[in-house]
């Protein structure tokens, strides 16, 4: 059977996961899943991704990223590759540790979203290494609903809005909707090995992959012809926030870091009102 194709587009929205190769463990003590969240911290914060929920099992590990610049592969290269590296290091052997390519499924984002959240979180329960996702220490539960700090590159604030706009009580909704799943089958069906959504979605992503491929190279020489431009003279006389920041990421010039450093936010904010004004437009 042929490998599936990899496909990236701004603000893809992945389920990634990879296993141990031969099906053997990957993360053997505490330090091995430190390491790897060490990692996985700095490479989300260096590639501006956003990172909804993970978990991290004894042979496998469940990743959900969006990728607002199209870099899913400079992730996972880093992190599959400098893992392998610490990981045969620290045990002075050679060889593979992961089995092959990771696995990216292509999601829906609306559709989507939350069910694979919970879904990922879920993974300890239903493999029955503890009781409920709170007593697991390896996964993104604990800090999303704030009984463990949260780092600033877990979105956690991004996924409980969607339940409300009172962190409290966002809290208290996500935690149900947890709790409904733990005896509920996942409900997705992936397509052609790359794609859960429906028909319209993936020819949406479809026209993205084709429509990037053909302004590539105008894109390209655009960008070289046009010169970068202070942020106040680019948003001189425009009030509303999210259409400065819109305005900003448009250039071309400007990251999404630089951007929230602008306007003294955190960059997954960026990112959401940006799309949101895409949706609009």
């Amino acid at each position: 059977m042929a490998r599936p194709i990899r496909l990236e587009f701004p603000n893809a929205l992945y389920h990634v996961m990879s296993r141990g190769n031969g099906g053997d463990t990957i993360f053997v003590e505490d330090e091995d899943r430190q390491q790897f969240l060490g990692l996985l911290a700095e490479l989300i914060t260096r590639y501006e991704a956003i990172c909804y929920a993970y978990c991290l099992m004894d042979n496998h590990y469940h990743l959900l990223i969006e990728t607002p610049k199209a870099n899913l592969s400079q992730i996972m290269r880093g992190l599959n590759g400098r893992y392998t590296r610490f990981f045969n290091k620290k045990r002075q052997r050679m060889g593979h540790v992961f089995q092959g390519r990771y696995k990216a499924i292509i999601v829906q984002k609306d559709s989507y979203l939350l069910e694979l959240s919970r879904y990922i979180i879920l993974n300890p329960v239903r493999a029955g290494k503890v009781g409920a996702p709170e007593h697991y220490s390896w996964s993104s539960y604990c800090a999303t609903i704030g009984k463990s700090v949260c780092p600033d590159w877990l979105s956690a604030d991004n996924l409980l809005s969607t339940f409300d706009n009172k962190r409290n009580k966002a809290i208290h909704l996500y935690k149900e909707f947890v709790s409904q799943g733990i005896d509920q089958p996942f409900s997705g069906k992936i397509l052609q090995q790359t794609y859960l959504g429906d028909n319209a979605f993936i020819y949406e992503v479809q026209k993205q992959i084709n429509l990037k491929q053909s302004n590539s190279i105008h894109i390209t020489k655009h960008s070289k012809k046009s010169p970068k431009k202070p942020i106040d003279e680019i948003i001189y006389g425009i009030a509303d926030r999210g259409e400065a920041m819109n305005t900003i990421y448009k250039t071309g010039h400007y990251t999404l870091f630089e951007i929230a450093a602008y306007f003294n936010v955190h960059y997954s904010t960026v990112s959401r009102i940006i799309r949101s004004l895409c949706k609009i437009q």
